[in-house]
């Protein structure tokens, strides 16, 4: 199988940035060593599986450290949101909003969403409803 210039692969478990030139490079992990990987050898840290409340104590030990500290580079925090909400449900709504705040004070930079639908036509609604009461909030 090909891969793309900058592309990455996994190696039992680790992911690791090829040795192509690239614009942007992310590592992939769920520790406080991909973090560290992450900060010494790419442009940001797209973690999975990871809620809330296990990202705080890593990215607090992260910032901590000196590859942290000796950045020039801006370092993208690619974050997931781990919970499937509907946006054209206004609690859902309400609660996407809240989480986001959460996960921008975090300091994502960038959010991967998921969206709990029963179709192309529901799902192409909850864009049409992000794009124009959520997005505008957090750009």
């Amino acid at each position: 199988m090909r891969r793309s210039a900058g592309a990455s692969r996994r190696t039992r478990g680790r992911t690791s940035a090829s040795t192509a030139t690239s614009s942007t490079r992310a590592a992939c992990g769920r520790s406080v060593r991909s973090l560290r990987r992450a900060l010494t050898l790419a442009d940001g840290w797209d973690p999975f599986g990871l809620s809330l409340a296990q990202l705080e104590p890593l990215l607090a030990r992260g910032r901590a450290s000196r590859a942290w500290r000796e950045r020039t580079a801006p370092f993208e925090l690619v974050l997931s949101l781990e919970e499937r909400l509907d946006p054209t449900d206004a609690g859902e709504r309400a609660r996407l909003a809240d989480l986001l705040g959460r996960y921008r004070d975090l300091g994502a930079t960038m959010m991967n969403l998921r969206f709990r639908h029963d179709g192309l036509a529901h799902y192409l609604a909850q864009l049409d409803v992000f794009a124009a009461e959520l997005a505008p909030r957090f750009a």
